[in-house]
């Protein structure tokens, strides 16, 4: 009997453990495998853009095209979710215009019927009319109630709003205003001026760049041919954008036209963002005691 209740126990801990390592494969694989992404755009006298992003092998992936019209799909294990079926709308189409026949029928006989009821007596015509009269007298009142109160609380808030106007442009409401900017601008020196308050700046800035540098396409390849009717014009674009060359040269290829006005060109880039990195640059950024601190303060 001992025997079998440690067995159970036994497959009841392999059990557990085996949910726990699930588990815990699944997260490593949420915060490890990358997002994917890649995005191509052309335009030859008309714009055509594809972007696509995926998830661990193309198990979860959404595909966005524009040729003239825009298509998006997602699909899970290559199965396209949200596909529209035609021919299941056109057959459900035809129920639809019957059903609304038969209700048009319906409402056919219904006013026979309504029509063939024989009138309401006189006294019960005038009894509705002067409900009807009543109820308007009470809503034409509260109206103009609504009005006067509506009045009333304008005619305050311009009091108010002039009275404001008139203190702060006074001579006091000036000098105040100007030690109000005073105490601020010293508040924020010494902010500023505060060791850890500094430290605490640099780290997020270290971690800003970090996750812009991760997010960021890693390759990305483009040409454009451009041109204007004036070669003086062309010539000026490429003189100011000259001293950025060191930035765009080794992916993007411009090619100048000087004898006709065009612009047209393709590019591409792609790239991959994964959670637990930015999960890390997060983590790094809350163990920083300062940062909580002021985190406190601004939620206040």
């Amino acid at each position: 009997m001992l025997a079998t209740g440690l067995l159970v126990l036994k497959i009841i801990g392999l059990i557990l453990l085996g949910i726990l390592g699930l588990i815990l494969a699944l997260i490593l694989i949420v915060l490890l495998v990358p997002v994917r992404y890649r995005a191509e755009l052309s335009y030859y006298d008309e714009i055509k853009a594809k972007a696509s992003v995926s998830w661990l092998l193309h198990i979860l992936s959404c595909k966005v095209v524009y040729d003239g019209e825009l298509d998006m799909a997602i699909r899970v294990f290559g199965f396209r979710i949200g596909e529209r079926d035609r021919e299941k709308e056109e057959d459900m189409a035809e129920p639809v215009s019957e059903t609304s026949g038969e209700a048009a029928v319906d409402t056919a006989d219904k006013t026979v019927v309504e029509s063939e009821i024989p009138d309401m007596g006189s006294r019960a015509e005038e009894g509705l009319a002067e409900e009807i009269l009543r109820e308007l007298k009470e809503e034409q009142r509260e109206e103009e109630q609504t009005k006067q109160q509506t009045k009333h609380q304008t005619k305050q808030r311009a009091k108010r709003r002039a009275a404001n106007w008139k203190n702060r442009f006074s001579f006091q409401g000036i000098c105040d205003k100007l030690e109000e900017m005073r105490q601020q601008k010293d508040k924020a020196a010494d902010f500023l001026k505060d060791e850890g308050n500094q430290t605490t700046f640099r780290l997020l800035l270290r971690q800003v760049k970090a996750l812009l540098k991760h997010i960021l396409p890693g390759s990305m390849r483009g040409k454009v041919k451009f041109g204007f009717d004036d070669p003086y014009t062309t010539g000026q674009v490429l003189m100011y954008i000259s001293p950025f060359y060191g930035l765009y040269g080794k992916k993007l290829q411009l090619i100048p036209v000087f004898e006709e006005p065009v612009l047209e060109g393709e590019g591409w880039l792609r790239g991959r963002i994964r959670a637990g990195t930015i999960l890390v640059l997060g983590i790094r950024i809350l163990l920083d005691r300062n940062f909580r601190v002021l985190l406190k303060k601004w939620r206040k």
